[in-house]
């Protein structure tokens, strides 16, 4: 199993619950703003530590609050990209790539050539980051992650603050980039276009918990969980023709003080009944590979996973 996570901790406004297990080498996490998509990540890179759980990246246990593992970020081998790519500004292009390698100075000037005849980025070699456009920041926070090969590549929301022609051309630079990477990238958004481009599988999350889960595709052509409906009908969306209003998920989140023990998207749900309110549904496999946590799936006959 390339990743394993397994985790709780209470935040102010809910409690975060993730669990799955994956062999996907791209996989996208979709949620609305605050429902514990970049927590997830940063759970996963040992930023934030969770309260409770495992985490496990290629067979290697990083986190087990059982046994009191807890690896510190840099001991992972995760390589973390962030949504304003956190290169350093006083250093150069070279030096910025050269940041994360701990080998002799040789090897090292020869790992750094590498990533810059790799990422397109020979002649900027003592550039500034300030001295760089966009899609050249990018390349050098990538090139930085792929010169000490991490296991797992996290991606934070990292096209969020491009306008949509920028946007757009870096998704496609970013695919190319990582077209023979054969570690494992997640991705977080709330945009449904970049998931779709982007992941192979696909985590549905709402205030802390997985929904549904399954291949991307299935997802998108098949939103069964009344969750996965209304989001990905209420994201703005390359299809959207301008002018046209979308739909809106009725209703507010609850307060953690007042979340139903039961689903928790309850409260929003128009196919809602007490049972939901009062019990948590099991994850059900609604179709091969398609998981969502709804009682009206359950009550169906659907195989609990």
């Amino acid at each position: 199993m390339a990743i394993e996570v397994k985790i709780q901790r209470k935040l102010s406004t809910f409690e975060l619950n993730i669990d799955f297990k994956s062999d996907s080498k791209r996989i996208g996490i979709l949620g609305a703003s605050g429902c514990g998509k970049s927590m997830t990540l940063k759970s996963i890179a040992g930023i934030e530590p969770p309260e409770n759980g495992v985490i496990k990246i290629e067979g290697k246990t990083v986190y087990d609050s059982e046994n009191k593992v807890n690896l510190k970020p840099q001991k992972r081998n995760i390589g973390y990209l962030f949504q304003n790519y956190a290169l350093f500004p006083t250093m150069t292009v070279e030096k910025n790539i050269a940041a994360g390698l701990k080998g002799k100075k040789q090897e090292n000037a020869n790992r750094v050539r590498e990533m810059i005849e790799k990422f397109q980025l020979t002649g900027l070699e003592k550039r500034f980051p300030s001295e760089l456009s966009g899609g050249q920041q990018q390349r050098v926070a990538l090139a930085r992650i792929m010169a000490y090969k991490p296991d797992v590549i996290l991606l934070d929301e990292p096209f969020s603050a491009l306008d949509m022609y920028l946007k757009d051309r870096l998704q496609q630079e970013l695919l190319e980039l990582l077209n023979d990477y054969e570690g494992t990238v997640i991705m977080v958004s709330h945009s449904r276009d970049e998931v779709y481009r982007l992941s192979e599988e696909l985590l549905i999350i709402d205030q802390g918990q997985i929904v549904a889960a399954g291949k991307t595709k299935e997802l998108f052509q098949n939103p069964l969980h009344p969750y996965t409906q209304g989001l990905l009908s209420c994201i703005p969306h390359l299809g959207v023709k301008k002018g046209e209003p979308l739909p809106v998920i009725e209703g507010s989140v609850p307060p953690l003080s007042k979340v139903p023990v039961g689903c928790h998207f309850c409260t929003r749900c128009k196919m809602a009944d007490q049972h939901c309110m009062e019990h948590e549904p099991p994850a059900c496999e609604v179709a091969p590979g398609h998981v969502v946590k709804c009682w009206k799936y359950a009550e169906s006959g659907k195989q609990e996973v």
